[in-house]
């Protein structure tokens, strides 16, 4: 009977518990965000290398289904920064421009020593039996690197060799 009688009488939680469990948060949040703002940052640099490789292996596809050459240009001389993935004739004349890729803000064009500079006329060009070659038809193998400009030790490197295959990288700065 007694125990019936204490929880009738019991109104709730009392406005010191509930500024206690506050605080608490407050902490737990004030501790996590340094942490996570980082991590943030690297899931947007992860989405644009994920994207890039999208559109790039579409280009690909389109090089081998309308048994044209696809071109990746990678054109860090403008503002913003972009990527523009175009359909070109024998003549390297641009045909159709399939996607243009702007960079992000907070991400930018890491050129090292073994960097954008890598790729001939900063161009991937994708034959209709998916190669990889240069403008003038030369087989090429090579990287283009991206990285977070507050953080920039988080760097993707986009690897191209010279059948195609394209593979990204999390790499160290260099």
């Amino acid at each position: 009977m007694d125990k019936a009688r204490h929880y009738r009488n019991y109104k709730g939680i009392t406005v010191v518990e509930l500024l206690v469990v506050l605080a608490i948060l407050g902490i737990l949040t004030a501790t996590s965000v340094p942490f996570l703002i980082p991590f943030l940052f690297n899931m947007k640099l992860n989405s644009f290398a994920n994207d890039l490789i999208t559109k790039a292996n579409s280009g690909k596809m389109n090089a081998a289904k309308t048994n044209t050459r696809v071109r990746v240009f990678f054109n860090y001389g403008t503002t913003p920064n972009q990527v523009s993935i175009d359909r070109i004739d024998l003549t390297n004349a641009v045909i159709a421009n399939l996607y243009t890729i702007e960079l992000p803000d907070g991400i930018e064009f890491f050129v090292s020593g073994s960097g954008i500079d890598t790729f001939d006329s900063n161009t991937i060009v994708f034959t209709p039996f998916g190669e990889n070659t240069e403008l003038d038809g030369t087989p090429q193998t090579g990287d283009v690197q991206f990285r977070l400009t507050e953080y920039q030790d988080k760097v993707r490197r986009i690897e191209v060799n010279n059948v195609g295959n394209i593979r990204v990288y999390s790499t160290a700065r260099t």
